[in-house]
């Protein structure tokens, strides 16, 4: 399988390096409402993890939770709720949301 390696700029073919292939999604900014964007990522992401596994591939994947950041500040005082309960809560619904 070839992809493009944004790193290189060239369109390479999937190789091990080691014992894994490993994977690195963006995940969300917990700030707002769970969209459609986010669910594309994820099943593009999904279909991809179980391809390479249905080839015999081992992957490792990897998702962050979006650092604070001036949107989580701004949204939290939008809605006048302070900023770490409002980060702690997004990744829940956001989850919660993607798996319904």
């Amino acid at each position: 399988m070839n992809v493009y390696n944004t790193l290189s700029g060239a369109v390479e073919t999937i190789e091990p390096s080691g014992r894994a292939i490993t994977l690195y999604v963006c995940g969300i900014t917990p700030y707002d409402t769970t969209h459609l964007g986010h669910a594309f990522t994820y099943t593009v992401a999904d279909v991809f993890v179980r391809h390479l596994e249905s080839r015999g591939l081992t992957v490792r994947y990897v998702q962050n939770v979006t650092d604070i950041d001036d949107d989580i500040l701004r949204k939290a005082a939008e809605v006048g709720v302070d900023w770490r309960a409002s980060a702690i809560a997004g990744p829940r619904t956001s989850s919660a949301t993607c798996r319904s």
